[in-house]
């Protein structure tokens, strides 16, 4: 999918027209405002040496899982965007990274399908407030949020299903 499908989508339910920069800067927002279940996943390995400071990537938001030669490793600091190990050895780091900002409304958007009526309503949200009906906005957002709230809770983790147990 691209912005200009999320786009035409809003139009139609709004009977109006969004411009395509509005398009590009709402759908940039709604992808951040979706959290971090949606950002991708980047690996990275490195030798490291004991002690020394390495630089981590421009697009890095969080460590998923950190290994050292194979076995889970947690005696690293990140302090200010640079990582630090006390120990020498092959490292490998997975991690939450940002979306690339989409700049055209023919970007596409490395979500799964399923994203794209949230993303729907998070446009026609953003286009009312700008047209200053805030009542009809917030049901659209209030959509959007329940939407996504749905959707986090029946999308796959690490490409496998996953429950929550309860006690009744």
């Amino acid at each position: 999918m691209n912005i200009a499908e999320i786009k035409v989508r809003a139009e139609q339910l709004l009977s109006e027209s969004i411009e395509d920069t509005d398009a590009i800067d709402w759908v940039n927002d709604c992808i951040h405002e979706m959290g971090e279940k949606v950002w991708p996943e980047k690996n990275m390995s490195f030798v490291a040496e004991a002690g020394h400071v390495y630089i981590l990537p421009n697009d890095f938001v969080s460590v998923i899982a950190l290994t050292k030669d194979g076995r889970p490793y947690r005696r690293y600091i990140i302090r200010n965007d640079k990582l630090l190990f006390p120990d020498s050895g092959t490292y490998d780091l997975a991690y939450r990274s940002y979306f690339k900002r989409l700049e055209s409304v023919e970007d596409e958007i490395s979500l799964s399908p399923m994203y794209m009526l949230p993303m729907v309503k998070y446009l026609m949200s953003c286009q009312l407030v700008q047209n200053g009906e805030v009542e009809m906005s917030m049901k659209w957002e209030s959509e959007f949020r329940q939407g996504i709230s749905d959707l986090k809770s029946t999308v796959e983790y690490k490409n496998k299903p996953f429950r929550v147990k309860t006690n009744f």
